[in-house]
């Protein structure tokens, strides 16, 4: 799996997690509870992602989005939001 800034694809992953914006904020004023991703574990983030595409974990939107990626997308989308610093 993939982890750290240094894996992360800069641009490119910072337009792959572009879509993520529209719900889960950057900040602490995501609406509704939603979760904020920057800074959370990688591999913790990675896991999710998986498992909602697999309709293992499920959710109204989600599972949806989640099919939309690879499972090298939803690593890599892992690793960029898990980034200690979170994202530029």
């Amino acid at each position: 799996m993939l982890a750290g800034p240094a894996a992360a694809g800069g641009g490119a992953d910072r337009d792959l997690a572009a879509p993520c914006r529209g719900c889960h904020s950057a900040s602490a004023d995501a609406a509704g509870g939603i979760p904020i991703l920057d800074g959370q574990p990688p591999a913790q983030l990675a896991a999710l992602l998986l498992a909602y595409k697999n309709e293992t974990r499920q959710a109204t939107l989600m599972n949806r989005i989640a099919k939309g990626y690879s499972d090298a997308e939803l690593e890599r989308l892992a690793a960029y939001l898990g980034t200690p610093s979170g994202p530029p």
